[in-house]
């Protein structure tokens, strides 16, 4: 049975970002009961500032593939609505963190850690890649983990719009080798991408890492990859095969790649399919955030107090009509 989601539902309990033209927030929904710990995250868009930017096909590609996919390794689109001034997304927040919190604290995991949550990833890649889509730029902003330890990927505009030099910059050591030589993103980009975090996850480190953005470019595009002692053959030969600086020889250029990946020997004692059921435990245990305290969050509805009145239209025609339906046209259904 599907639930409404309005703005009188959900309380605001922390920003957690801004950018061109949104605000994310993380949310608390009450509904009919306001103990239940229940969160999502929660962007709100300008309308006005959307269509300054023209951005206005970015959201409507974002909204007609987002409500296409449903994944669990990704974090899967909950509820858009709209009123006069503002396009609001909801979706899923995992509450475990963020992945990178765990690596760090580790500094480096195991092979049979690295494993599991690698072959969680390109479960969830793969995923998009079976509906026509690619990630772009998989780093420690948007892979997440949920409360019962599994991966969620953060796949939304983010991954496709422009972003500012800096935040570039600041993500240079995980941008694919084919954006930063000739500014495409491709299938084959996005197994660089996995080669470039199971590197991270093995080893420590980024294969490329350097102290500014200027070296981290130099070696990427003219070193060879220094691969420690430690490292095993099988993972070694994977690494070799996901980071090949050509993207025709790279293993994935080729459909039938995603079958080859899944049986490369790195991957010798995982089942694929229970793996890919969440019926393998996660190796590591999960710190729960408490997400602040409820009672200090603030109504949405109180925040943004731009509702439709009666007869009443945003001034833009049909351009965000769209936004708030399902692809099969159910209202606000999660």
């Amino acid at each position: 049975m599907g639930t409404f989601i309005l703005k009188k539902d959900l309380t605001a309990i922390e920003k957690l970002g801004i950018g061109r033209f949104w605000q994310n927030y993380l949310v608390h929904f009450c509904g009919l009961n306001e103990d239940k710990n229940i969160f999502f995250e929660m962007r709100v868009m300008k309308k006005k500032k959307i269509i300054e930017l023209n951005e206005e096909g970015c959201i409507k590609e974002e909204y007609k593939k987002r409500f296409a996919i449903r994944c669990m390794f990704l974090m899967n689109v909950i509820s858009t609505f709209q009123d006069y001034e503002y396009l609001y997304y909801i979706q899923e927040l995992p509450r475990g963190g963020f992945f990178y919190y765990y690596l760090r604290s580790s500094k480096k995991f195991t092979k049979e850690v690295s494993k599991f949550y690698f072959g969680e990833m390109v479960l969830g890649i793969q995923y998009l890649h079976s509906k026509g889509m690619f990630f772009r730029l998989l780093s420690p902003d948007n892979i997440m983990i949920s409360l019962d330890g599994h991966i969620k990927l953060r796949f939304d505009f983010l991954n496709s719009i422009g972003m500012p030099f800096s935040e570039y910059e600041k993500n240079i050591e995980y941008i694919p080798i084919d954006y930063v030589r000739n500014k495409e993103f491709s299938i084959e980009s996005d197994y660089w991408s996995l080669g470039i975090i199971l590197f991270e996850m093995m080893v420590g480190s980024t294969p490329f890492a350097a102290k500014s953005y200027e070296k981290v470019v130099f070696k990427m595009l003219n070193d060879t990859i220094n691969y420690p002692s430690f490292i095993d053959e099988e993972t070694k030969d994977l690494l070799i095969r996901l980071l090949d600086k050509y993207k025709f020889r790279r293993i994935g250029h080729n459909y039938n790649d995603r079958y080859l990946i899944r049986t490369h020997q790195f991957f010798n004692g995982i089942n694929w399919i229970s793996l890919s059921q969440k019926k393998i435990r996660p190796p590591i245990t999960i710190k729960v955030d408490p997400l602040a305290d409820k009672k200090n969050g603030k109504k949405v509805s109180e925040m943004f107090t731009t509702d439709f009145k009666k007869g009443q239209t945003d001034g833009y025609g049909p351009m965000f009509r769209y936004y708030g339906t399902t692809i099969d046209k159910k209202i606000y259904k999660w």
